[in-house]
């Protein structure tokens, strides 16, 4: 399952990460996606530990951004045609792919394809274009799901829904620990 929500700012972000990491969530779980502005240039550039030139000639597309933000894998630059730029980690950032002209039908469109249900992609894609951050963390087990959402529910995300895998996210064994449990548990 995906526990997927908007944060209002990037402090509550931060926040949430850092729970989830304390908690034991792998990094390779945990997504995230905002809109790549001046505004959260500037954001991502206060938490950049170190740049190379790269980084500089490429908005610091390759910096290695420091805090709660820089733990997060691969976090990168997208530039989506037609859609605009983001700042994304995790899975979704995996699942926009290298074929960045594949995002056809928008950033709604975009973010159905990674298994997030239409309706609330719809209201995702509002709250990013607003300056918002959506954070996902996938999780195999129920009492990991528990834990999202309560770290979720503690550190001022709305929106939050859960979804199950998609066929994808199966491939890439999601999760901290191996399914036990049932959906009753929650």
């Amino acid at each position: 399952m995906v526990v997927s929500g908007i944060f209002a700012d990037k402090a509550q972000v931060e926040l949430a990460v850092e729970e989830m990491k304390r908690d034991g969530f792998r990094n390779a779980d945990i997504s995230i996606m905002f809109a790549y502005n001046d505004e959260t240039k500037t954001y991502v550039l206060a938490k950049t530990t170190e740049q190379s030139d790269a980084a500089t000639d490429q908005g610091i597309c390759r910096a290695e951004i420091g805090g709660a933000l820089g733990w997060l894998a691969g976090i990168e630059v997208l530039d989506i045609p037609g859609l605009g730029t983001f700042m994304a980690a995790g899975p979704i950032r995996a699942s926009f792919g290298d074929d960045r002209n594949s995002a056809i039908g928008g950033l709604t469109g975009s973010l159905a394809a990674t298994g997030i249900p239409e309706n609330a992609a719809r209201v995702y894609a509002v709250c990013i274009r607003a300056g918002q951050t959506l954070l996902s963390v996938h999780a195999n087990d129920f009492k990991w799901i528990r834990k999202a959402m309560k770290i979720f529910e503690q550190t001022g995300a709305k929106d939050i829904i859960r979804t199950p895998e998609t066929e994808a996210d199966c491939r890439h064994q999601a999760g901290p620990s191996p399914i036990s449990g049932t959906e009753d548990d929650l």
